[in-house]
């Protein structure tokens, strides 16, 4: 007899998956298998999910031996087929009871709407946990959901990197469990066995409890693996005396070294110090060349001598077993001598040669993997673009190239918003929307460049003409957000380069193939090599090298408002000019005599466009009292209508949030809402079927009993998720709608032109609608917000050429 209930333990070996990948596989793994046990009527006791780069473990403890049970009603035929005028049952009677295995005095009668039934209570057979979980952990595993370059191609087996071991207990007995072809306890892929038995296992079942302590011992103990970061940080503070370095290196170490050390544990499970060196001669180049090498290639770590000298010698924390340790050393060291090579060559190339002198030699270094880190790069990057400004960036006959490129890009406007789409995950007609936008900005700035231009005064003196000139600042640093990752940079670099600017571009680092295609059209159209440039990295490191340049003049940002305000902190230390477009809680106001029908379209489109990934979308409403149940009730039967799926189907009115750190954002605020008091009228779940449980999905969701003081009303969400909230007085309402942080947009819908004015004349946002949604804006009229919201200068339009120009006053006497 097996027990009443016992411990499951499920581990899946796979190739190495990166520390993101492994992370987000142990938060999905806890939740999908908590979902799925109680799904199948054996919720565990307690759950608990380990990870690390190459297994993905679950234990849950006192896992039921049989499913709990299930009853349910079924009905059979109408009483007066089932029974005889003798009150006895007919056949089809003594059929019905047959099938189900009942009695006589099983059966009852059921009044339903066509009449009276014979029914009766069922109970579901018994079944053993151990065949269930056969069933159900195959389908678990296929659940895990990870980005498709770490998949298997084949349709059936999407957990990634291939899972080279599957071990599946129940109670210390092997689970027959099957995945894409492997089985518990069998050999694959020329991988160790795994099938523990009872005895191996004896740490991890004692009387049924289980916990961290026992599990991490018996995996140090068993396989030699430190599943834990403390515990591999202790493991190399003890190797470290054998190495000639002091047990506290990585704790007086400087911050790069500390950053790379802690990166380094994320990924390794067998932490293992192995001690190299490199030859004298490469101790001629900058000590910080040295270190790019080491450190930002290799993630090897510099040894100083007593003076605080570099020594020519280093050592890595490597993931491979003690005995493994001359191989990786001397490993290690040669591709050590090639990297050094290689920045030797650079460093000379680059300190005998000026920059100006160079561009084509530079554009190799930049995009090649050259001496230096990547903040050494992008100051390349910098110093090439400003060698270039002195040209003056785009002159008036180059602006032409704009025009071209804008063409380019309509007539690829397919395949470039397919890419789009297949990395941010809006839909395809939104992608094409805005791919088709950006060629309208283009299109826009291509003729403005005429129209630059300054103004003329009256003078004093009658001898004097007074006038000013708008001229180019330099070089200009861009960075840009991935929920607009063509439109935010083509409407910042193109009136950059119309001005006459050279151009440094940063985007997002989960969208970069949208801005290469946009790069692909400006090349092609002849925009000079040089003139507008690609660098893609960290934005805390290549931020910090914009703010330090003096090269860099300008610096225009769009993301949130906490790296925003850093940003700008960095740059005014050098008073550049900074321009910020942040955050928004945008408000949608309904009057007393507006639409219902109009205002629950706009917030459907404002709310739930681009999965409510803007900065412009819906996240308040405001409603009269008197309407408030007749906009939920319509609102909700919108919602429900919203089709959520895959963004490159048709028909999809919706796609995933960009990642799952979007999506456990998301989430979280949903839960704080709940938590707060608010109540979910639709929505609020992940969605996690069959055609979804590979993405970030999230249903619509609405808030109602929203008040003030509440964090889903007061914080930007950045995704499906609408706050609703009633109101009695007008002026109340645009009070609502101004207790914010921010000052982005609004809309209101309302038929009266007094009312409209009102709200006009009061509303703290930069882009007021009326009777239209919170989103959209027109490339041609200038776009920003009130504060928070934004710095202060505005982008799109001729106000964008402002940012990117100096004013020269000039008094001119003939």
């Amino acid at each position: 007899m097996p027990p009443k209930r016992a411990d499951l333990l499920l581990e899946l070996g796979c190739e190495e998956l990166p520390p993101a990948a492994v992370a987000e596989g142990r938060r999905q793994l806890a939740s999908l298998a908590s979902a799925s046990l109680a799904g199948a009527r054996l919720p565990a006791a307690e759950l608990v999910a380990f990870a690390t780069p190459r297994r993905l473990l679950l234990l849950a403890s006192a896992v039921p031996a049989v499913q709990e049970p299930e009853v349910k009603v079924v009905t059979g035929p109408p009483v007066s087929a089932a029974y005889d005028a003798s009150g006895g049952l007919t056949a089809a009677g003594r059929g019905f009871a047959k099938k189900w295995g009942l009695a006589e005095g099983d059966l009852r009668t059921e009044q339903t709407a066509k009449g009276e039934y014979l029914a009766a209570e069922v109970a579901s057979p018994e079944r053993e946990a151990a065949q269930v979980l056969a069933e159900l952990l195959p389908e678990l595993i296929a659940a895990l959901s990870f980005p498709k370059t770490m998949r298997w191609p084949q349709a059936d087996a999407p957990f990634p990197r291939p899972v080279r071991w599957l071990a599946c207990l129940y109670g210390g007995e092997v689970v027959a469990a099957e995945y894409a072809g492997l089985r518990a306890g069998t050999q694959s892929y020329g991988h160790r066995t795994i099938a523990p038995g009872p005895k191996e296992l004896a740490s991890l079942f004692d009387d049924g409890a289980v916990d961290g302590k026992r599990l991490k011992e018996f995996y140090k103990k068993e396989l030699g693996v430190i599943v834990d970061y403390d515990g591999r940080r202790q493991a190399v503070a003890k190797q470290l005396k054998k190495a000639g370095l002091p047990r506290d290196y990585f704790e007086t170490a400087d911050y790069h070294v500390q950053w790379t050390f802690d990166r380094v544990l994320d990924e390794i499970e067998y932490p293992t110090v192995v001690a190299g060196s490199f030859e004298d001669r490469y101790l001629a180049l900058p000590p910080e060349v040295v270190e790019a090498a080491l450190l930002g290639y290799l993630h090897l770590f510099p040894v100083r001598n007593d003076a605080g000298e570099l020594a020519p010698r280093f050592f890595a924390v490597h993931n491979a077993r003690p005995r493994a340790g001359d191989n990786v050393r001397a490993g290690l060291e040669r591709v050590l001598a090639a990297r050094l090579a290689d920045a030797s060559y650079f460093w000379e190339v680059d300190r005998k040669t000026p920059l100006a002198d160079m561009a084509a030699a530079l554009d190799g270094v930049v995009f090649a993997e050259g001496a230096g880190t990547l903040a050494d790069k992008t100051a390349r990057l910098v110093k090439l673009a400003a060698a270039l400004a002195e040209r003056l960036g785009l002159n008036a006959e180059e602006q032409a190239h704009l025009a071209r490129a804008a063409a380019l890009l309509r007539a690829r406007a397919d395949d470039v918003a397919r890419d789009f789409t297949s990395e941010e995950g809006k839909t395809l007609p939104e992608a094409r929307g805005e791919t088709l936008r950006a060629a309208q900005i283009l299109d826009f700035f291509a003729g403005e460049g005429r129209r630059l231009g300054g103004r003329t005064f009256a003078a004093d003196g009658r001898d004097t003409f007074l006038y000013t000139l708008r001229e180019p600042l330099g070089v200009a640093a861009l960075i840009t957000p991935w929920n607009f990752p063509i439109a935010i940079p083509t409407w910042k670099l193109a009136p950059a380069l119309v001005a006459g600017n050279t151009v440094v571009l940063k985007p997002a680092t989960n969208t970069p193939l949208t801005a290469v295609r946009l790069f692909e059209c400006l090349a092609e159209a002849g925009v000079p090599a040089g003139v507008a440039n690609l660098v893609y990295g960290p934005g805390a490191e290549i931020g910090d090298v914009f703010c330090e340049s003096e090269e860099v003049k300008a610096i225009s940002f769009t993301g949130s408002s906490e790296v925003g305000k850093a940003l700008a902190a960095k740059a005014h230390q050098r008073l550049v000019k900074v321009q910020l477009e942040l955050g928004g809680k945008n408000p949608l106001i309904l009057a007393d005599d507006g639409d219902v029908d109009r205002a629950v379209a706009f917030a459907v489109n404002g709310a739930f466009g681009s999965t409510g990934q803007k900065c412009t979308a819906t996240g308040r409403a405001l409603i009269p009292r008197s309407r408030l149940e007749e906009f939920v009730t319509k609102l909700e039967r919108a919602a429900a209508k919203i089709v959520v799926g895959d963004p490159l189907a048709e028909g999809v009115d919706m796609g995933p949030l960009v990642d799952a750190a979007s999506l456990d954002r998301v989430l979280d605020y949903i839960a704080l809402g709940k938590k707060e008091g608010a109540t979910v009228a639709c929505g609020g779940n992940r969605l996690l079927d069959d055609a979804r449980k590979h993405g970030f999905f999230v249903e619509p969701t609405v808030f109602v009993g929203v008040t003030p003081e509440m964090t889903i009303w007061r914080e930007e969400i950045f995704g499906p998720v609408l706050g609703v909230m009633a109101y009695d007085d007008f002026d109340e309402a645009i009070k609502l709608a101004n207790d914010t942080a921010y000052g982005l947009s609004a809309t209101l819908v309302t038929k009266s032109l007094n009312r409209a004015m009102r709200y006009i004349n009061h509303i703290e946002a930069g882009v007021v609608h009326v009777n239209s949604p919170t989103v959209g804006a027109s490339c041609h009229v200038p776009f920003g917000g009130y504060k928070e919201s934004s710095s202060g200068s505005r982008e799109q339009g001729q106000e964008a050429l402002e940012f990117f120009t100096q004013l020269k006053t000039i008094y001119l006497d003939l």
